[in-house]
């Protein structure tokens, strides 16, 4: 039985830059938006890159120890650039992290 989602293509992960990422420290920047492009909620996280893989996805164990988890799409991670990163949300300062993470999240059309 095919769903809608073996439609969709998936992107592979890069074994080279999963080996990379993996025990660095990543800012993710999330942006949810309405269909048609309303901002609904802005979030900003950080934390070591505990393991990447297809089952689980992006697996971040926050400052709290708490673990979050991001799909397995590694197209939005970018080498950050040195120096202090405010969070908006919170005003918590993340100094020189190695990787940024920013993903667009769009909520499907009611």
């Amino acid at each position: 039985m095919d769903s809608e989602d073996d439609n969709i293509s998936r992107p592979t992960l890069d074994p080279d830059l999963v080996g990379t990422v993996v025990g660095k420290h990543l800012l993710v920047g999330l942006t949810f938006v309405k269909y048609g492009g309303e901002v609904i909620e802005q979030k900003q996280l950080h934390g070591t890159v505990e393991r990447i893989n297809d089952l689980e996805g992006i697996v971040i164990r926050l400052p709290d120890g708490t673990l979050y988890k991001l799909p397995p799409d590694l197209r939005g991670i970018k080498e950050a650039a040195p120096g202090v990163h405010r969070l908006r949300s919170t005003g918590e300062e993340v100094v020189n992290p190695d990787y940024v993470y920013t993903w667009t999240i769009t909520r499907p059309d009611a």
